[in-house]
């Protein structure tokens, strides 16, 4: 059958394009990349993004290079990556409380969370941990609810800032348990980290807690998982202890929208690849997490609960906008 000018025509167009593609996934990266953190260094987010740039690094044998761009509880760093070119050369290391929490709190946001990002993988879950200072007279959960009702002024506890997951997960636990809290926002999850060893705090919810080196200046009461946690299975979950207190985080890469299928599909497999590697999984069960890579569909869909779900318990706490 002989085709029509036209035809053919698109036909060479079309295996150009397919050719374009080809080259670029193969070319990708010949420069170095840069993955945003939008907190500051010392959290789960600056550990978990070094830890994968190397891991990154080693697999495409290119430079990943992070980038703390702290503030507004993760807006500054992640409207930066919103606003980059979608070339695969800016990245950003996401989690559900700068994409699915913050958003929520804000009347005007600098980013669309569904729109402006193309999902590539995440890359953790992270298992929450109640966590009081040393000098609080409660080894139990049941202690501490009954020492904390006993107090005549609210307690306080602290998280990375208004908006984040610390504090989402903080009121969740706040609100499962029956107690009065207020909260305390810091710039970083050390900071308020240091203030609970000093006794300026109460309790923090966060996976940071279960680090070695707060072992023994920080006494954990239970852990916000379906399951205990491997590194510390004597820690019981809050469901076994009967309360419905579920807060598990994640983290994962995304990059601007209209990022190029081929480089998003490499990073995703690349990803996966760093999730067996078992210097990479001890990485993470020091920072109270394990790899939880999966496809950017599930990622998004993923992302797409938390909204409805941060949204009504931000509803539940009377939590006003900014």
């Amino acid at each position: 059958m002989l085709l029509s000018r036209r035809q053919l025509n698109a036909g060479l167009l079309g295996l150009g394009v397919i050719g374009a593609r080809s080259v670029l996934a193969e070319s990708y990266p010949n420069r170095p990349v840069t993955i945003v953190v939008p907190y500051g260094p010392g959290g789960v987010s600056d550990v978990l993004a070094r830890g994968l740039a190397t891991q990154l690094s080693q697999h495409f044998k290119q430079s990943f290079i992070v980038e703390n761009r702290p503030g507004a509880a993760g807006a500054i760093g992640t409207s930066l990556v919103a606003r980059a070119k979608p070339d695969g050369y800016t990245l950003l290391l996401g989690n559900n409380g700068s994409l699915a929490i913050a958003p929520l709190l804000r009347k005007t946001n600098p980013f669309d969370p569904m729109k402006d990002f193309t999902f590539i993988s995440n890359a953790l879950e992270t298992a929450n941990f109640l966590g009081i200072n040393q000098s609080t007279p409660a080894t139990s959960v049941s202690q501490f609810v009954e020492w904390a009702k006993s107090q005549s002024n609210p307690l306080t506890f602290g998280s990375p800032g208004i908006g984040s997951f610390g504090h989402m997960s903080g009121e969740l636990v706040r609100q499962g348990l029956g107690i009065q809290a207020t909260h305390i926002p810091y710039q970083g999850t050390s900071q308020a980290i240091s203030d609970l060893l000093g006794g300026r705090i109460q309790f923090m919810v966060d996976p940071a807690l279960i680090q070695p080196a707060f072992a023994g200046r920080i006494r954990i009461l239970a852990c916000a998982a379906t399951e205990r946690f491997p590194n510390a299975p004597e820690i019981p979950t809050f469901k076994e202890l009967g309360f419905d207190i579920v807060s598990k985080g994640w983290q994962g890469l995304v990059g601007p929208a209209g990022l190029p299928t081929e480089v998003r599909d490499a990073l995703s497999a690349a990803v996966a690849i760093a999730a067996r590697d078992e210097g990479f999984r001890k990485l993470l069960l020091g920072i109270g997490s394990t790899p939880a890579p999966d496809s950017p569909q599930d990622f998004a869909e993923r992302l797409r609960r938390d909204i409805l779900r941060y949204s009504a318990i931000r509803t539940r706490a009377g939590i006003q906008m900014e």
